[in-house]
């Protein structure tokens, strides 16, 4: 099978030997592997990551020739994401070369949607998958790169990829010695190089294409990446943020302490079950590209095997509950790039999902679930060092305060003006009517859907209110918005139990990520109410900082949420 792209009328490899083609042009064109043998770390961008052929063919070479300690980080840009599916297809030419890379591939390619996509190979291959377009997203990365693989379709077919944005953009993140390989020898492709301070050479094209083009960095570029191992880390907080960055940071290879006085998930990611959906926004804001990174994330964790969080991918309907909703859900469906995975459903089928009357239109997400962040907590520090005080960790380099509100206790976090937002939810029994549903619902509240013979339904939001006592008032209002919205299908008879906590947030709504400047301090705390999304996100954020990774979040997404953004003076 060749496959060939329908938007821009080419194929995606040669029909006289993809494979062959790929290591000529790509491998052979960048001297690889010879140049990254004694690197620590080597660093591949990518134009048009297509079937993952260039990326597997690379992934298979550094692994059969690099040492263990050695790490490559492989950056690949793409417009148009093909499915697992049409993957495994168009590469089933190859099997018996590249059979278990295939493999590998397909097993962690779930949910690429736009937004930033970190796949991890052998605990020593780093590819991410930068969904969107280039021309947005390669000016807004910060990373040394030393081999480029321009691998974009014909720029008679597709110009816009071959672009003056992109070509400054290699000119800014090159290393010193960088260089670049393309199967075009186009007039447009040559003098790009040019213009990006790269001496292109023509060389002897694959099958029928007589000609080629690499290219090498004319003087000096970037200083080429240098990551930190082994840091030694302490985490302040054993809630989502800490728990779930904790896991991340030992997975990277990592020495890691959990400060956790009151407990694992004492707070507010207590709850026995919590529904994960992105922030939804019309626009693919910054964050909302951050959010739907980190929905993907832990969707791809929920899928990789046998987590005991009490997982459930039942998908979840929005009901649209008037024009702006509508206006902003449409929209999101539209603009969001999601495909499938995101679309506005008329009543009678959002009935036929729910399995109970639906009567509204409503936005379907059929890839969000549910899972108990307390045990997903415990589950990510199952095998960690958890302490009860900071005097009982180990000495470290990094301190990170991940324990919501508490973190302003710090000096050099006292100046976030953090509010705290009461939340209580309702543990329900199942009634006869509400025994059928088999979706979340959300609709200002939610209902899960039955699971164990019950359903969480949430929430209050009491900015006013600090006290995390359980109130029948609040079971009350909770019942009367699901009336409102869906039925009296609950009633205060079928609760049996609830529990409150405090939400931490910001005056602008959004988390807070990132380094304290001029310390070794991090912060992760304000994921408000998509505490299982955000942390997410903060955990993969934060690691690439403390090792040095390159910095594929888009710059905008990280001003957005670093704490930099409230200065000192801001008041609490």
């Amino acid at each position: 099978m060749v496959l060939r792209s329908v938007p821009y009328d080419d194929v995606y490899f040669s029909v006289q030997g993809g494979l062959a083609e790929k290591r000529h042009v790509f491998l052979s064109g960048n001297q690889l592997p010879a140049r990254w043998q004694g690197r620590d770390d080597f660093v591949i961008a990518e134009a048009g990551f297509g079937t993952g052929l260039n990326f597997l063919v690379t992934l298979q070479s550094f692994l059969a020739t690099t040492k263990k300690t050695q790490r490559l980080h492989y950056l690949s840009f793409e417009k148009h994401p093909l499915g697992a599916a049409d993957i495994r297809a168009a590469l089933s030419l190859w099997r018996d070369d590249i059979g278990p890379e295939i493999d590998a591939l397909c097993a962690q390619y779930h949910m690429i949607v736009p937004g930033a996509h970190r796949l991890i190979f052998a605990g020593r291959v780093h590819l991410t998958l930068l969904i969107g377009d280039i021309n947005d997203l390669l000016p807004q990365i910060d990373a040394p790169v030393d081999a480029w693989y321009l691998d974009g379709f014909n720029p008679a077919k597709n110009p816009a990829m071959w672009s003056d944005t992109v070509f400054a953009a290699m000119k800014d993140l090159s290393a010193t010695g960088a260089t670049a390989a393309t199967y075009s020898a186009a007039r447009v492709v040559k003098d790009g190089l040019a213009r990006a301070e790269f001496v292109p050479a023509k060389q002897p094209g694959f099958g029928y294409k007589s000609d080629m083009l690499t290219a090498q960095r004319d003087g000096p570029g970037r200083k080429s990446l240098v990551t930190k191992r082994c840091q030694r880390v302490t985490i302040h907080g054993a809630g989502l943020a800490g728990a779930t960055l904790a896991r991340t940071l030992v997975d990277d290879g990592h020495a890691v302490t959990v400060v956790a006085p009151h407990g694992i998930a004492d707070a507010a990611s207590g709850n026995p079950r919590g529904l994960y959906n992105p922030r939804l926004t019309k626009t693919l804001t910054p964050l909302a590209f951050g959010h739907a990174s980190g929905f993907a994330a832990l969707y791809r964790f929920m899928k990789s095997g046998d987590i005991d969080a009490a997982h459930a991918e039942t998908g979840a309907l929005h009901l649209i509950r008037g024009d702006d909703l509508r206006d902003r859900f449409t929209g999101m469906a539209e603009n969001w790039g999601w495909g499938d995975s995101a679309q506005i459903i008329d009543a009678a089928t959002a009935s036929d999902i729910a399995g109970i009357p639906i009567h509204h239109e409503t936005l379907w997400l059929p890839r969000s679930g549910s899972v108990s962040p307390h045990a997903l907590c415990h589950h990510y520090l199952s095998d960690l060092n958890v302490v009860s005080a900071a005097g009982k960790a180990s000495p470290s380099d990094i301190q990170v305060l991940a324990c919501g509100a508490a973190v302003t206790m710090w000096e050099v976090a006292a100046h976030l003006p953090l509010q705290t937002v009461r939340g209580q939810v309702s543990f329900m029994a199942q009634s006869p009517q509400s025994q059928n549903l088999k979706t979340n619902l959300c609709y200002g509240g939610y209902l899960s859907a039955a699971h164990d013979g019950g359903h969480v339904l949430g929430s209050t939001f009491q900015h006013w209110l600090t006290d995390t006592a359980v109130r029948d008032d609040d079971h009350r209002y909770v019942l009367d918005r699901l009336g409102d919205h869906v039925g009296p299908i609950l009633t205060m008879a079928d609760v049996c139990g609830g529990r409150a906590a405090l939400r931490v947030t910001t005056p602008d709504r959004a988390p807070v990520i990132g380094r304290v400047v001029d310390t070794p301090f991090y912060v992760s705390t304000a994921h408000g109410s998509h505490g299982l999304i955000s942390t997410t996100l903060a955990a993969r954020l934060i690691a690439d900082m403390i090792a040095d990774l390159p910095q594929v979040f888009p710059r905008d997404l990280r001003d957005a949420v670093d704490p930099s953004r409230f200065s000192k003076q801001t008041k609490r």
